[in-house]
């Protein structure tokens, strides 16, 4: 769906601005850079665009962190490299997204998602489990930013339950 252009305001005051954008923010929260991203496009000035930002930082209803942060938790079935994209996108500084990762997403967190998309991954796929179903796996974990590392444990593990339920089956 295409969204519509942006109906630009004749009359820009700080009280139009402050009431789109914080109109904006009861649909879902958002970055700085989206915020200010939207005002520009109704035609705000810079200046009044700044003094809007700076009020809804101070009200705590912008911050970046603490959006990084809910964005991380949300999305379980990504890896660090693709959340890492995803946040840089958003208009989220480097340093706030590699803080948010280290807080919220350690190794074994990560290597437990890309396990759960894995298996997910082997429920639509059938026997056998040869080399090209692990090619798919790794395909599609690395698509969805798992570092090489994580999918090689996670594939791994996979080999290792698979196994298993052979053996349980035979018995």
């Amino acid at each position: 769906m295409m969204r519509k252009r942006p109906v630009k305001v004749s009359n820009p005051t700080p009280e139009k601005g402050m009431t789109f954008a914080l109109n904006l923010l009861t649909f879902r929260s958002r970055t700085v850079k989206e915020v200010e991203k939207r005002l520009k496009e109704r035609g705000y000035p810079q200046e009044i665009i700044e003094e809007i930002i700076e009020k809804l930082i101070k009200l705590k209803y912008l911050d970046d962190k603490s959006y990084a942060d809910d964005f991380i938790k949300s999305r379980t079935k990504y890896g660090t490299r693709k959340l890492k994209i995803d946040l840089r996108q958003k208009g989220i500084e480097n340093e706030t997204v590699q803080d948010c990762l280290e807080e919220c997403l350690d190794a074994e967190t990560e290597f437990s998602r890309a396990l759960c998309e894995a298996q997910k991954a082997l429920k639509t796929m059938r026997p056998p489990y040869d080399r090209v179903v692990i090619l798919r796996l790794r395909g599609r974990l690395a698509r969805r930013g798992f570092s090489s590392e994580i999918i090689s444990q996670a594939i791994r593990e996979i080999k290792l339950q698979v196994k298993s339920s052979v053996r349980q089956f035979e018995k």
